[in-house]
């Protein structure tokens, strides 16, 4: 069972329309977006945001709100040594499920996600980190920050184990794009997604 939160009272509005709840049987209540994550969060309940709303909505389970509510979805990656920095590509087999089926779940609500790639940060000489260190890169068309913002709160929000850190690619894109196919194949390419003709990466 999930608890139904909604972004604005329009969107409120239009969920219980949509879904059809009968007049004067619920009222929605306003709290602020920390309370409400802490709460439900503590209660080991599921959050349902925007459900019904033409805008898209997304699933939060407990584990996310706490970590939303505390600010720990948000801590900022710890500077190192990144000039020697080397973001290598997954293999599929290897690919972090959970991650992975959280993304999909934004990706199919909302268009604008066209092609995304996983790759994992390494640094010589260092010893694995204790949370993998995933980077994604996303392209967009048309780009929206607004989605793309409710995207980050999910992929950021999976599990403690993970790093992850986002990135769009840039809006004059086609040549990034190119680059980034020819570096590792994506894991998510929208059906209606012609990519482009790249040559095969270079063997190690």
């Amino acid at each position: 069972m999930a608890v139904a939160v909604f972004s604005s009272e329009a969107r409120a509005l239009e969920g219980m329309k949509k879904s059809k709840v009968k007049p004067r049987t619920v009222m929605p209540a306003v709290m602020t977006a920390k309370d409400v994550l802490g709460m439900l969060g503590k209660l080991n309940l599921t959050m349902a945001v925007n459900k019904g709303c033409a805008t898209g909505d997304i699933t939060l389970p407990p584990q996310s709100l706490l970590k939303l509510a505390s600010g720990a979805a948000f801590q900022p990656v710890p500077d190192g040594p990144r000039e020697n920095l080397t973001l290598d590509k997954v293999d599929p087999a290897d690919y972090p499920t959970d991650l992975v089926q959280a993304m999909f779940e934004v990706f199919r609500q909302h268009h604008q996600f066209r092609v995304a790639w996983i790759f994992i940060r390494s640094i010589p000489g260092q010893p694995a980190p204790v949370r993998k260190p995933y980077y994604i890169m996303v392209f967009m068309q048309p780009r929206d920050e607004a989605v793309f913002h409710d995207f980050s709160l999910v992929a950021k929000s999976v599990r403690q184990e993970y790093e992850v850190n986002l990135s769009l690619t840039p809006a004059d894109t086609s040549e990034c794009v190119a680059d980034l196919f020819r570096q590792a194949p994506p894991f998510y390419v929208a059906a209606d997604y012609q990519p482009p003709t790249v040559s095969a990466p270079a063997s190690p």
